[in-house]
């Protein structure tokens, strides 16, 4: 680990880890919800990373719920991004932790069962369609719609790791875009 910072902030005190596996090795232990450890130990271990990499994968996404210094129990969302180093021949991971709080809140708010498609983690069209209705009423002033499609996507995506480059392409645009968004896969496969 060459460096490990929180909000733009450098934690020094973090980087006397010298290797990714103590890192999520103490991050496990101190940060997430029991019920979510394992899964989260084994979706973001060095092996299992590099492994996805050498296939093409290259970026990871999961939701979970850490403790924050407070004790208090809240969702985040873990992002990673593996980046092929050619100069030094090594993978370089960025990895993003950001507060899910409010999604899960906007989802409780409906009372009804919330559809995600498994692969993507995408909204399914119906369950996205009722959190943009209820979420353009609530923020009349501050919020708006953009629908963004890949046109083109299929000259890029028509080989056989379509599925993975699309996986990628998703999972970039939903950790970045954060609660700044609604995503939806929608029916027509968009």
């Amino acid at each position: 680990v060459e460096t490990v910072q929180m909000e733009g902030v450098e934690q020094f005190r973090l980087i006397r880890l010298r290797s990714f596996t103590e890192l999520m090795q103490r991050a496990c232990k101190r940060l997430f919800a029991s019920e979510d450890i394992e899964r989260i130990r084994s979706r973001f271990s060095r092996e299992y990373l590099l492994e996805e990499c050498g296939r093409g994968r290259h970026f990871f996404f999961d939701q979970c719920r850490m403790v924050n210094k407070s004790g208090d129990i809240q969702w985040i969302a873990i992002g990673v991004n593996l980046v092929f180093d050619f100069e030094t021949g090594e993978v370089c991971l960025f990895g993003y932790l950001s507060d899910e709080t409010a999604r899960k809140e906007w989802e409780q708010s409906l009372k009804t069962e919330i559809g995600v498609d498994p692969g993507t983690g995408l909204y399914q069209e119906k369950t996205g369609r009722a959190l943009m209705k209820k979420l353009l009423a609530q923020y009349k002033k501050t919020c708006s719609l953009a629908e963004i499609r890949l046109f083109g996507a299929d000259e890029i995506l028509k080989d056989e790791s379509y599925e993975q480059k699309y996986f990628d392409i998703v999972t970039a645009m939903q950790f970045y875009l954060d609660t700044d968004c609604v995503p939806i896969r929608l029916e027509d496969g968009n």
